[in-house]
């Protein structure tokens, strides 16, 4: 989770990457992950807040929206 604790102007950056992840001991899959992660996080706002998401894509052949 990412809490902007400023009111003016908080910056974030989410790396989208594809890896090779663990799903049960035996199996390994492709995912696409946001910070070396399969869920992206959580950011918590409050009215007035203004944010700045910087986003570097690194997939090869996929577009990227981010919601």
């Amino acid at each position: 989770m990412m809490r902007c604790s400023c009111r003016l102007l908080c910056s974030l950056f989410l790396a989208i990457a594809a890896l090779c992840i663990h799903i049960l001991d035996y199996v390994r899959k492709l995912a696409l992950t946001i910070n070396g992660h399969t869920l992206g996080p959580t950011i918590h706002t409050v009215q007035g807040d203004t944010i700045v998401v910087n986003v570097k894509n690194s997939l090869l052949t996929e577009n990227v929206a981010i919601h």
